[in-house]
């Protein structure tokens, strides 16, 4: 009995997690504000691609990942919208050039990059920032 319990409280703080960081990147969008979630080895499994991939096909931006592996971990995950793609952009030194509104930025992309090419070609970037 406390384990179905258990289970189920589990299963929903879940989803209170994902959710709160939904409306959490949404206020920050809203807003037009830059902002990068801190990010720690804690912060296993609550949601965060989910989170980015809901935010990119309400607001059609792109997410900017850090490898190629992110992208196609991304597109697997994506496999629930087969008629919306989602543009995935891997950040490297010849981005330079292009111009965002908005842009999500995944964990994993190195933080000399972030600032030098990511930041200056985007009106407005949201994400997350791997903390060691």
């Amino acid at each position: 009995m406390y384990l179905k319990i258990s289970r189920f409280l589990e299963k929903w703080s879940f989803k209170f997690r994902q959710k709160a960081l939904y409306y959490e990147f949404k206020h920050y969008i809203k807003n037009g504000e830059n902002y990068f979630m801190k990010v720690y080895d804690r912060n296993r499994n609550i949601g965060k691609s989910f989170t980015l991939l809901q935010l990119a096909h309400k607001y059609k931006c792109p997410i900017i990942v850090g490898d190629r592996k992110s992208v196609e971990y991304l597109l697997r995950m994506d496999l629930d919208n087969p008629k919306k793609s989602v543009r995935i952009i891997v950040a490297r030194d010849n981005c330079r050039g292009k111009r965002f509104d908005l842009a999500l930025c995944e964990e994993g992309i190195p933080e000399d990059l972030l600032h030098e090419v990511i930041i200056p070609m985007c009106k407005q970037v949201i994400g997350y920032e791997r903390v060691y």
